[in-house]
């Protein structure tokens, strides 16, 4: 806010000595040969005074109110800078909490499948092209397994999906929201790719002896429950793909 100036000070102090002295002061009988000075035995008095002293107060007003609009336009100001800060921290503080959510999710995926030769261990999304079918290695994992690992991909696919949305509207620079899209495509394309690999038959799964001839008795096949989950999950996030493609350019 702007701080008052000396000149300031002098007017308003003599606009408020007037209001406060000029009653007493135009009321009292003038002593000389300037007579047309007394106002003391005019009929008028009060017309006088007030004719006097209105523009007095109504100059103050005015400086008053216009100091005061010029304080609440500057703090509107400030106001509004200071709450565009604070989003930008705020985004910026909530995307690094998801990334972080992200990546635990993403360790979290483990899994144990065998080939040939020996059996293994699976861990994080990247992971989960191994186990395509017809690799050198004859690679199968347990149908029981293979459900419980699309369910834990499809919550991975919503936390990247969530970070998407929020980059997208955050405040945060250009810059910094590429970047954080980019990585998020990653992610995605190795889950479109681990969808695709399982509606496609492209994964060789141990069925158990509960799941087998399910097809015969009109029971869904253990192939379409997988393609169910993996299709609906695949076509959300296509579209979110695409968003990202476009913002990347």
């Amino acid at each position: 806010m702007n701080k008052l100036k000396p000149g300031h000070f002098i007017l308003l102090i003599a606009g408020i000595l007037g209001i406060v002295f000029g009653p007493w002061l135009f009321t009292r009988p003038y002593h000389g040969d300037w007579s047309f000075f007394d106002f003391s035995h005019t009929g008028q008095i009060g017309d006088t005074i007030g004719g006097i002293t209105a523009p007095i107060v109504g100059l103050v007003s005015i400086i008053l109110l216009w100091w005061t609009f010029r304080a609440q336009l500057k703090f509107n100001e400030e106001q509004a800078e200071i709450n565009k800060e604070q989003k930008i921290f705020n985004d910026s503080s909530r995307v690094l909490s998801m990334q972080a959510q992200v990546m635990q999710i993403d360790d979290s995926i483990r899994y144990g499948f065998s080939s040939t030769d020996r059996t293994h261990e699976g861990r994080g999304c990247a992971s989960l092209r191994n186990l395509q079918k017809g690799t050198p290695a004859n690679v199968r994992i347990p149908y029981s397994v293979l459900i419980s690992l699309i369910d834990r991909v499809h919550m991975l696919d919503v936390s990247v999906s969530s970070l998407v949305y929020v980059a997208k509207t955050s405040e945060l620079t250009d810059g910094e929201r590429k970047s954080i899209i980019a990585i998020s495509l990653v992610y995605i394309e190795d889950i479109l790719s681990f969808y695709e690999m399982a509606d496609s038959h492209n994964i060789e799964y141990i069925l158990p002896l509960s799941e087998v001839g399910n097809e015969l008795i009109s029971l869904p096949s253990a192939q379409d429950t997988i393609s169910a989950k993996t299709k609906l999950y695949a076509e959300k996030l296509s579209a979110i793909k695409k968003e990202c493609i476009n913002i990347l350019g």
